[in-house]
């Protein structure tokens, strides 16, 4: 191994080491995955994405009949209201709902079946899918890795975001609506208002 490799791996190794001694309790590990760096055992997004399909699929449930506002969104997803508020700014910005003040709340600017996962994403999360992997900057030109690792890993990772994008582009929100209604017998008990 060059002294680099080697570097490269000591210092993967301190790191687990440190981690290690700092965790209260050991847990079964299989495949090993404790031996990396916690940050380098996956990878983690925001909930806005998740939150924004939840808040979504209320509108598009109930918002022809209750109020829906950033508290009784709040009771649902267990979230702030104002990140409920926050979220609210996105899809509308989006063009995916309307706010009304006082009495109105919040309804669907278009139908539930021309809202795609693809579409909430973009909204809550990413509105530049070019931005969905952020490269370190700056590498050194002069390392054979560093001066090529954008090239070998953006071809790779655009073609993960685009099977992402396909694949959520075929879910809209009311395919999700039409899935829940299939898994309850009373979709009218969610929504309480206080």
């Amino acid at each position: 191994m060059s002294t680099a490799t080697d570097l490269l791996f000591q210092i993967l190794m301190i790191e687990c080491t440190r981690e290690r001694a700092g965790s209260a309790r050991e847990r079964p590990d299989p495949e090993g995955v404790s031996r990396l760096p916690a940050r380098l055992n996956h990878m983690r997004m925001s909930t806005k994405f998740p939150l924004a399909v939840h808040i979504l699929m209320i509108i598009a449930a109930f918002g022809e009949k209750t109020k829906i506002n950033s508290d009784m969104l709040s009771q649902s997803t267990g979230a702030n209201a104002v990140t409920i508020r926050n979220i609210f700014k996105s899809l509308k910005d989006a063009g995916m709902i309307s706010i009304s003040p006082g009495p109105g709340g919040a309804k669907l600017a278009r139908g539930a079946e021309s809202i795609s996962l693809w579409d909430v994403f973009l909204a809550a999360e990413l509105p530049d899918p070019n931005e969905f992997f952020k490269f370190h900057e700056p590498t050194d030109s002069g390392c054979p890795i560093g001066g090529n690792i954008f090239g070998i890993l953006k071809g790779h990772l655009d073609e993960g975001v685009d099977a992402m994008k396909q694949k959520l582009s075929t879910v809209t929100i009311a395919l999700l609506l039409e899935e829940t209604k299939e898994r309850l017998s009373d979709l009218a008990v969610c929504p309480k208002q206080d």
